[in-house]
């Protein structure tokens, strides 16, 4: 099974590159030019792949890295860049791309080097940091309203995002026999931070994915089960008893307009009006396309808070149907996993794809990105073995032209 810390260099390179893609304002979209705030994060970005090269070179090349995932974003990314050319976004579009092949590459330095699992570990274990952290700063700072991060300044439904992919991680581990007692503490403190954030699409998409997990589990102590058995009991008092289910259903009168599924509804027609010249319709306006016109509202603009509908905007029909087999590749590759992997990495793919129906940032430098390039990785790393021990290293696949290998060590 896993550690019960993460390797030191894992956890290192994991904090700096994900805290690199948190956003530090909210609400601000990148289109271009310097500033100390884009000069930090790729500062903190490079710091992170330079670490995680030297952290390889310590430890050595273990496993060879699948290409496929460079292959799925690199065409991604030349669709946004074509349509960026032809739409006038080329500068920023390509700072953007760069900044996503940076995160690629320091997810695949650190599979290099680190089990599959592993990785994921670290990248689950600075989420719980940063939900840590995020929530106790705001608590301390008396905000009212939807729970949101203090610092990092993370906007209610990202820091919802991160505590639901912990509490799959805590729950996956008692499905596979890690009862352990930090567990009891970890899950009802997750479940608060969802509610508290008031979240609805991570909250749906949470328990679907739940689902998954329960479907997947291998092995589950009678204590778990008799708990997992009380959660419709207890579920259904907190929404009949107490008013959770309202406050998470209509989040106040004061709601903002443009966050409803109705308004969304607006840009979603936008995007895919007709009429729309070829190169944007088949290639997309790139990366820094964040928001689309809208016509016969109040508003003329309006945020694209979708990742598949922004995959259309930005990549075009073509890049939409790059991202769509590259998340179905995933999902197909993971089936193959370990029986005791398979439910947490199913489940973690199934919440990415359904939250990114109705929250943008999956196709993005951004944390689903870094869970996406470790599921992606995972898929082929992991597949076709049954079982993996702790102190072996997975075992090393053949060596096609899909993988990257190593350069022999010299001296």
């Amino acid at each position: 099974m896993t550690r019960r810390w993460p390797h030191a260099g894992a956890l290192v390179v994991c904090f700096l590159a994900i805290s690199a893609q948190v956003p530090w304002r909210p609400d601000v979209f990148y289109d271009g030019g310097v500033d100390p705030v884009v000069l930090a994060k790729a500062a903190l970005t490079l710091l992170a792949l330079g670490i995680g090269m030297l952290v390889v070179r310590s430890r050595g090349h273990r496993f060879d890295v699948p290409a496929s995932p460079f292959l799925w974003v690199f065409s991604f990314l030349a669709c946004t860049v074509l349509g960026a050319a032809a739409d006038g976004r080329l500068v920023p579009t390509v700072v953007l791309a760069v900044r996503v092949l940076l995160v690629l590459l320091i997810v695949a330095v650190l599979m290099s080097t680190y089990r599959p699992q592993d990785v994921l570990h670290a990248v689950i274990v600075v989420f719980g940091l940063l939900v840590v952290v995020a929530t106790l700063t705001t608590l301390a700072l008396g905000t009212t309203g939807r729970l949101r991060g203090g610092l990092p300044p993370l906007h209610a439904n990202e820091l919802a995002s991160l505590a639901v992919m912990c509490l799959l991680w805590v729950v996956a581990r008692l499905f596979r026999g890690e009862d352990r007692p930090i567990s009891v503490l970890l899950i009802p403190v997750c479940v608060a931070i969802i509610v508290l954030t008031q979240s609805r699409t991570s909250l749906a998409a949470g328990m679907a994915a739940l689902v998954v997990l329960v479907l997947f589990a291998t092995r589950v102590r009678v204590a778990v089960a008799c708990t997992v058995a009380a959660v419709p009991a207890i579920a259904y008092g907190l929404l009949v008893l107490t008013p959770v289910a309202d406050a998470v259903v209509t989040r106040g009168e004061d709601a903002a307009r443009l966050a409803t599924f109705s308004d969304r509804l607006f840009a979603w027609k936008a995007a895919v009006a007709p009429g729309q010249p070829f190169w944007h319709q088949w290639f997309g306006g790139g990366l820094s396309q964040k928001t689309v016109e809208v016509t016969g509202q109040p508003w003329t603009a309006q945020v694209l808070d979708s990742s598949w509908v922004s995959a259309l905007v930005q990549a075009g029909w073509l890049g939409l149907a790059i991202g769509i087999c590259w998340v179905v590749t995933i999902l197909v590759g993971l089936f193959r996993a370990p029986r005791d992997w398979r439910g947490v990495l199913v489940a973690l793919t199934v919440f990415l794809m359904l939250r990114g129906f109705l929250e943008s940032g999956l196709f993005d430098a951004t944390t689903s990105f870094i869970v996406l390039c470790t599921l992606a990785f995972s898929s082929v790393l992991l597949r076709g073995h049954t079982t993996l021990d702790e102190d072996e290293p997975t075992v090393p696949l053949p060596r096609p032209s899909v993988f990257l290998q190593p350069e022999p060590s010299r001296g």
